[in-house]
Formats: structure tokens, sequence, C-alpha cells
């Protein structure tokens, strides 16, 4: 990719501005578009771990056989692994699915702390959005500051398994940390009436 579709994040990072986002790829499916996307000039990889495909992903990547230095990965940290003692957790976890050892921007996806699942034994779907006591919503961690989650975030910069990190969707936690952000994202389209 030209250096005319990077640009530099506030640390110096260098994100390729055009990246192939793996959202709602069925199964079975996004390795082999992650693999033809490398394959055809893509550097930028956007992936999450509610996405349930991250593992295909790092197939993909292998099966392109483009080196995992000369690719940019992203991923976000999901909402039911905000609490501070689980945010490292949630990052190992998705650096294991995508057989990394490090992700160069890590989000948080959603400012909205999810309980964590009573059972120590809870399905992936009852992991990733764990149902109140209804049995119908979802139980929400009301106790989780996002700011307190933020704080964790940026202590894994220290770890090298981070290169970079960034705020999601929304900007009120500016003022949270004593910690520069390096990017901001926000949606913006002509069906988004965020602004």
């Amino acid at each position: 990719m030209s250096d005319k579709a990077m640009i530099s994040l506030s640390n110096g990072l260098q994100m390729p501005q055009i990246g192939l986002g793996t959202w709602l790829s069925k199964p079975n499916e996004v390795k082999n578009a992650v693999t033809h996307a490398l394959k055809s000039g893509y550097r930028h990889i956007d992936c999450a771990k509610v996405y349930g495909n991250q593992g295909e992903v790092a197939d993909g990547i292998e099966a392109s056989g483009v080196k995992r230095e000369d690719i940019f990965i992203t991923s976000k940290l999901w909402n039911t692994w905000h609490h501070p003692s689980k945010v490292a957790e949630g990052l190992e976890d998705t650096l294991k699915e995508l057989k990394t050892t490090y992700l160069d921007l890590y989000l948080i996806h959603f400012p909205v702390s999810f309980a964590w699942p009573e059972s120590p034994k809870a399905s992936e779907s009852n992991l990733l959005f764990p149902l109140a006591e209804d049995g119908v919503h979802v139980k929400l961690d009301l106790q989780t500051s996002i700011v307190d989650t933020w704080k964790e975030m940026v202590k894994l910069l220290n770890t090298g398994k981070v290169k970079g990190r960034k705020k999601r969707l929304f900007v009120d936690l500016i003022s949270g940390g004593d910690e520069r952000n390096n990017a901001l994202t926000l949606n913006f389209s002509d069906r988004c009436e965020q602004f």
C-alpha cells in the first residue's frame, strides 16, 4: 500500500486507511475473504471477538503468505470483558483466536459493560450476551466505569501486545485519563444520525 493510503496516529503508528471488515461474514467464508484481500494488497484487517470469526481470520492471514509484521490488525474489547480484572484476559483471548502475539490497534467496542456470567462453564453466546434474571435482556454491569476499563487498556501498551488503542463511537472519555488517544473512531454515513 502506498504511503498516501496510510495515516499516522498520534503515537507515530502508520495505519492503512482502507481495510477489510469481517463483521457479518458468513461462516467458512471469511478465511477466503481475508486471504484474497491480503493477496490483493489490503494490509488492514478489522476484527472483533463478538464477530465470532477471529479464528478464521487467522487462518486467512496464514493462507495469504503475507508476513504478520506487514499486516495492521485491529480488534475490539467486547463488553463482557470491561471489568478491570477482565481486560487483559479479553486481550489474551483475542490474541489466541487470531494466532498472533500482538495487535496493532485495540478498541473498546461499545461503552456499555455487561456482567460476567456467574457460571464458569457459560456457553459462548451467554459469555458474549449474558442474560439477566428475566432470561430475555442482557445483564449489565452498572458498577464498572468505562474510564476504569480505559485505564486498564492503557496499561496493555506497556506489555508490547498492543501498539495502539482508541475509543470507538463515543467521545466523553477524553478527560478520563492522562494517556493521549492514538485515534478516535466515529460512524459517519448518511444512515448514521449521531451528528
